[in-house]
């Protein structure tokens, strides 16, 4: 799992992929990013915004949120696995 403390500055992104294998993020409470979150053969939650139904069997799940101010590009992606986006405690 990947845990996110701080994310400072625009412009650094924060990119986390693998094609086989979960990915996991946790991101502080006031973080201003655009999280852009997807996988093919998995399950895609989110804690801090909504994550569309799967359009059908083969295509991706796509999740596309601005979290406060957004600004900072945070892009997680796996082929197969989960992405699970969730609050720092």
């Amino acid at each position: 799992m990947a845990r996110v403390a701080a994310v400072t500055g625009k412009g650094s992104a924060v990119r986390l992929v693998t094609k086989n294998g979960r990915v996991e993020v946790a991101l502080p409470k006031d973080v201003d990013a655009d999280v852009s979150a997807s996988t093919l053969h998995g399950n895609l939650t989110s804690e801090l915004g909504s994550v569309p139904p799967p359009a059908m069997p083969g295509v991706p799940r796509v999740a596309r949120m601005k979290l406060g101010n957004g600004g900072t590009a945070v892009e997680l992606t796996t082929l197969n696995g989960d992405v699970i986006v969730s609050r720092a405690p």
